[in-house]
């Protein structure tokens, strides 16, 4: 799917009360120009994309946050918003087997609960968009769920390929066996910052107490990991989103200071569980 620059168009005239000439005129285009975008007559180029979005960002209208809520609105019980950051677009039918081998629970189309975490996972990239999608509930699908607790900083670590070593111990073949027979995985998000106290967990450095409560300090909300093709026809497009360079920079700059307070949290949650629970060497030498 591609940008709805028209639909855009409307929705910019109507928030400012302007007309197509005064719109026009602000973007430094031909109104002909205008009016050939609005008929999806001439394809509009990456540098006016920039220019109409930029626009539209300047002047105060977050348009991908109020599409959001507005699709929000419309969603029933069994249904939910869900977004994925890409950084290209996405060519073809979604496909649960292009993604890398080594993501959180293997290959499959991740998606997140926030708009913001997925455009902010994106937004260093030069040609990345935002997708919404609406994902419809069926109760014929197995899905698996994760806290943030040992059993998901395990699995993590183990999709990461940080505990081949461990791969035939029972509580990986658990982790496993449980990750491949669903096909929704829903669990916590992890980033970078997550990543290295996992692997401080990993190193020996940690117990699994600290190490959860650290990563609980900094919670990035729920991803949804759709395995398989099958499970992928119960998610259905709303929009693709362009996301501007002002739009791109605002997210970088919270991602930032999200960072800072995490890793504030992050080091009060290590001093307050320090000696509590169980090393890595521990878990798995008790549960063989």
């Amino acid at each position: 799917m591609s940008y709805r620059v028209d639909i855009d168009i409307e929705n910019i005239k109507s928030i400012l009360s302007i007309n197509e000439s005064e719109l026009s005129k602000s973007l430094n285009v031909p109104r002909s120009t205008l009016y050939r975008w609005k008929k999806s007559e001439s394809k509009i180029s990456k540098n006016y994309l920039e220019i109409f979005y930029n626009y539209i960002y300047e002047q105060g209208i977050y348009l991908n946050n109020l599409k959001s809520q507005l699709y929000n609105e419309y969603c029933k019980e069994n249904e939910k918003l869900l977004f994925h950051g890409a950084k290209n677009s996405i060519k073809g039918p979604l496909s649960s087997k292009v993604g890398r081998e080594n993501n959180d629970f293997g290959r499959g189309f991740y998606v997140g609960e926030s708009l913001f975490q997925s455009a902010s996972f994106v937004s260093s990239y030069d040609d990345s968009s935002l997708y919404i999608y609406k994902y419809k509930h069926n109760p014929k699908l197995k899905i698996t769920e994760f806290y943030v607790d040992q059993e998901w900083m395990l699995a993590i670590a183990y999709y990461r390929k940080k505990l081949e070593q461990y791969a035939n111990h029972p509580i990986i073949l658990k982790i496993k066996e449980k990750v491949e027979s669903s096909d929704i995985v829903i669990a916590p998000i992890a980033d970078n910052q997550m990543y290295q106290i996992i692997d401080d967990f990993l190193f020996g450095n940690l117990t699994d107490e600290q190490t959860k409560h650290a990563l609980s300090a900094t919670n990035l909300g729920k991803q949804y990991v759709f395995l398989n093709d099958n499970s992928l026809k119960n998610l259905e497009l709303l929009e693709h989103c362009y996301l501007c360079s002002e739009e791109k920079q605002y997210y970088l700059d919270q991602k930032n200071k999200e960072n800072i307070t995490g890793i504030q949290k992050v080091k009060i949650a290590k001093r307050e569980f320090a000696g509590k629970g169980k090393y890595i060497e521990e878990i798995f030498y008790e549960k063989v």
